[in-house]
């Protein structure tokens, strides 16, 4: 799987391989920014094992464990794919898009 890291430190000075996303829905503490950047120039691959949603702390009352998934909308998404040609050398290809 291939994966983009997300920080909740702003670049200095932000470059066309960063990309700022604003989630909708913010993510369980302690990832609960409501923006953050995905750090287009860091793509790395790691296992499907290694990656698992969010677990949400147990309340009074459940039956099991509970789950967070987070969401970027379909624009965000073509931003940070654009912000990952651009990290990888590859800017003329974002007008395929």
């Amino acid at each position: 799987m291939t994966i983009v890291p997300l920080s909740t430190t702003d670049p200095e000075p932000p470059k066309a391989y960063h990309c700022r996303i604003a989630l909708a829905e913010p993510l369980p503490l302690p990832f609960d920014s409501p923006v953050m950047w995905a750090k287009c120039d860091l793509v790395s691959s790691v296992s499907l094992d290694r990656l698992d949603r969010f677990k949400l702390p147990r309340r009074r009352g459940d039956q099991g464990r509970q789950w967070a998934t987070g969401r970027v909308e379909p624009a965000q998404l073509r931003d940070v794919r654009a912000a990952i040609l651009c990290g990888l050398g590859l800017d003329s290809l974002t007008k395929w898009l």
